[in-house]
């Protein structure tokens, strides 16, 4: 069997090369002009033909989106954009709109991939886009398996793609007015505020009595001693940390990945080109071995769980996968990350003479802490206490954090390769 491919983010060329570094297959990344992530510290076309140039060294798979859903003023530059591309050829690129995909085939001789925004939920539109030319349609997170199933028994040459991990939209596959709405940042452009994440109240509006009883008659769902109570304010708080009652929990489908592949589904996709590198690294890991066992007839490792935990996460769920999600879907409580580690920092590099590692800081780290050295193969993986940490001029101190010392070194007995991620268990 060909094994599936693992799709990680690649928000910028540091995050592209942790996610080949460890584990994944292919990655998907873009330029903020027409890419659905605005503001993330993104490619650039310089940096952009560098990564093409890098992942082919590597034998590995790169996908560019060009998701956004331009308007007029945009075109011109975005006609500029396809010409480069088909310059620099990547393995593929990600499109939403019908009108940038036709401009696509007329500039380009590029594969496409139709995006997951195009909300593709049946076996009808499947074969729609199969006709245009696609080689390839992300599905929409909507889906259930035996829907995925459906469409690929109807459209077996097609390529599936489906997400198995990282943030849900409260929205339809991503199309979502909120952000537009409430701060005129649109997401369908790639500037989403993330509105759904906030804290709200909710009131009740002012109605007349002849309104309510007209609504009552038409919708069934009004009473008239509830509806009479104009601007009332209606509690929904969990408790003293508010309520957020549009935050989604986050898809985690690493216990169906063999279902999913039996399904139809050639190209596991990991959301979070926003994520950091600790992030990037850690979920191409743990799925990268998820899929290596289940191909190789292994049960599923239990432990991956926790490992996904040792990432920044909102609680997770398997999205409509096994059905209509309910009310554990959602983070009522906050909008706050729920992790069992923190990234520490990144080895510089390993002195055999002192035995000693120089490390990159990105997040405070004190005398005492367990730290979790994390290598691309986990058998490698190994945990120390932090007993000592030394400045750049060599004086011991008690703490370090990037905005005071941005590197520091400490005495560790083994070998550790460059590159390598550290993290520190929260106490």
């Amino acid at each position: 069997m060909i094994s599936p491919e693992l799709l990680m983010p690649a928000g910028n060329f540091e995050k592209l090369k942790y996610a080949f570094m460890y584990g994944a297959d292919a990655v998907y990344c873009g330029i903020p002009d027409f890419s659905l992530r605005m503001r993330v510290n993104a490619f650039n076309k310089e940096t952009l033909k560098e990564a093409v140039e890098y992942t082919r060294k590597l034998e590995k798979t790169i996908y560019v989106t060009v998701n956004t859903f331009p308007h007029k003023e945009s075109i011109e530059k975005l006609k500029e954009y396809l010409k480069f591309l088909d310059e620099i050829k990547p393995d593929a690129l990600i499109i939403s709109d019908p009108g940038v995909i036709a401009l696509t085939k007329e500039l380009t001789s590029l594969p496409i991939h139709l995006s997951v925004q195009a909300n593709t939920v049946n076996a009808h539109s499947a074969k729609f886009w199969y006709e245009q030319g696609i080689e390839r349609i992300v599905i929409a997170r909507e889906l259930r398996l035996e829907e995925i199933q459906e469409i690929h028994k109807s459209i077996p040459d097609l390529e599936l793609e489906a997400f198995i991990h990282g943030a849900m939209c409260m929205s339809y596959s991503g199309r979502c007015l909120l952000s537009n709405f409430m701060t005129y940042r649109d997401s369908n452009q790639g500037d989403c505020a993330q509105s759904c994440r906030w804290k709200y109240k909710v009131y009740q509006a002012k109605k007349t009595k002849t309104d309510i009883l007209k609504e009552e008659v038409s919708e069934g769902n009004f009473t008239l001693e509830e509806s009479l109570r104009p601007d009332e304010y209606y509690p929904i708080e969990e408790d003293e940390k508010g309520t957020h009652i549009m935050s989604s929990r986050d898809l985690c489908l690493i216990e169906y990945l063999e279902d999913l592949y039996k399904a139809g589904v050639v190209s596991f996709k990991v959301e979070g080109r926003s994520k950091t590198i600790y992030y990037v690294a850690t979920i191409a890991r743990a799925y990268r071995k998820a899929i290596d066992d289940f191909m190789a007839g292994k049960n599923f490792d239990q432990n991956l769980i926790t490992e996904l935990h040792s990432s920044a996460n909102r609680g997770f769920f398997t999205g409509f996968l096994l059905g209509n999600p309910d009310e554990e879907s959602q983070q009522y409580e906050a909008n706050k990350a729920e992790q069992n580690h923190a990234f520490a920092g990144i080895v510089e590099q390993y002195d055999s003479a002192k035995k000693q590692i120089e490390l990159t800081v990105r997040n405070r780290l004190d005398l005492g802490d367990e730290l979790e050295f994390i290598f691309p193969n986990p058998e490698k993986d190994f945990t120390m206490q932090l007993k000592k940490i030394y400045n750049h001029e060599g004086e011991e101190i008690k703490s370090a954090h990037g905005g005071q010392e941005k590197n520091i070194f400490i005495p560790v007995n083994t070998e550790v390769e460059k590159k390598v991620l550290v993290r520190k268990k929260i106490k």
